[in-house]
């Protein structure tokens, strides 16, 4: 079964995912839902940040 946490910061607290989730197989998730729209350098911005961390965002 998923472990499912609300409001997780990445390891190096860059980041704040909404949803964070880890699978069985160690896989790492972090869903975002955003109120406003982001710029594309904003979007990659946080892209880069959960990739480093080892975490797929979605």
């Amino acid at each position: 079964m998923a472990a499912v946490r609300l409001e997780q910061w990445t390891p190096d607290h860059d980041r704040r995912a909404d949803i964070a989730v880890r699978l069985e197989d160690g896989t790492r998730l972090a869903l975002e839902a955003q109120r406003m729209l982001m710029t594309d350098d904003a979007w990659r911005a946080r892209h880069r940040d959960y990739a480093r961390a080892g975490i797929v965002d979605v």
